[in-house]
């Protein structure tokens, strides 16, 4: 038995890069916001869903603060990081009264001997929420297809991510059409007739040429 305990403590930030190849070309992007940028049909299926589900009114308690709430900016980073954070305000008797979105690059995650907190830095200074180290509790985290153990569990991956393999497999037709397609329009079929042909041969083909 050791005499000290191991402390597990580690930080990272949520916006994992994932490896993405569009349909509409051959490059490599690293980011679910830059896949988002460069692919149309993308960008119509993300807006398309976050405006439809922040249409969705709610019922039951705090409905109302609820219902009045943007949260399109929150389901796009859903959507596109697998990861979303909203701060819970709260009045002076401790009832919440409202939620704001927080740009998922100015949050970090802390976990430490299991508990976790939220480094927030409002790096634009433009932001409507200020920067620190919040607890759990003054957090809401949205997670999509989160890990399994650690900080792992408080970390998600975007569905676009499930895309890449399809992708890569496009690339590598696309790539292997294209060697075809060079390779049938080289002039080698050409030159090995030429390579045989008798001089009298050789004179005839290169009048019709």
């Amino acid at each position: 038995m050791g005499l000290f305990k191991k402390e597990e403590r580690s930080r990272i930030s949520p916006t994992k890069p994932v490896i993405f190849v569009p349909q509409n070309g051959f490059t490599l992007v690293t980011s679910g916001e830059q896949a988002e940028n460069v692919t149309p049909a993308l960008q119509s299926a993300v807006s398309t869903i976050s405006n439809d589900m922040n249409a969705v009114r709610f019922t039951g308690g705090q409905s109302k603060m609820l219902s009045k709430t943007d949260f399109t900016d929150v389901y796009r980073a859903l959507l596109i990081d697998g990861n979303a954070y909203m701060l819970i305000q709260k009045g002076a008797n401790g009832v919440v009264t409202g939620l704001t979105a927080i740009n998922n690059s100015d949050v970090t995650i802390n976990y430490e001997k299991g508990k976790v907190t939220y480094t927030i830095n409002n790096t634009s200074g433009d932001e409507p929420y200020n920067s620190g180290i919040y607890d759990d509790s003054q957090v809401l985290a949205f997670v999509m297809s989160r890990g399994i153990y650690g900080i792992e569990r408080y970390i998600g991956h975007s569905p676009i991510e499930s895309l890449k393999t399809v992708l890569k497999q496009s690339q590598l037709a696309n790539k292997q059409i294209e060697s075809v397609l060079k390779e049938s329009i080289s002039p080698k079929l050409h030159l090995e007739i030429m390579a045989d042909a008798t001089d009298e041969k050789k004179q005839r083909l290169n009048k019709r040429l």
